[in-house]
């Protein structure tokens, strides 16, 4: 496994936190899970991106305090060249430091429910 870093940023929405990550590498790996799986993916709803939140409750002290501190601000993350996937979607996994106190600060886990992934994907049904 082979783990590369780049920059992202973050953007927020009601109850969700996103890093948007380059197109480029959605595009790339998207291009290799079609040569390999011959399977054509159908792009994101948010486009190339990390999910960082994705609308768990947050202590409404936190959220007033926190919420929205890092928008449009760049993010460091390392993402792997080794692609996972189940029945719905293709991802790579991410790290990244500046997520995790991220979602610390507002007082949830370090790690997200499915842990930090690059979202290259969903397969068509």
């Amino acid at each position: 496994m082979t783990w590369f870093e780049t920059k992202g940023t973050i953007t927020y929405f009601e109850t969700w936190a996103i890093a948007e990550c380059p197109k480029d590498i959605m595009n790339y790996y998207g291009h290799w899970v079609y040569r390999t799986h011959h399977v054509k993916l159908n792009k994101p709803k948010f486009g190339s991106h990390i999910s960082i939140i994705r609308g768990e409750d947050v202590d409404p002290e936190r959220k007033i305090r926190f919420w929205g501190k890092y928008a449009h601000q760049p993010l460091t993350f390392a993402y792997s060249n080794e692609m996972g996937h189940n029945a719905e979607h293709y991802w790579l996994p991410v790290y990244s430091r500046e997520m995790e106190r991220l979602r610390t600060e507002l007082g949830l886990p370090k790690d997200p429910p499915f842990g930090f992934h690059l979202t290259l994907g969903r397969i068509p049904h």
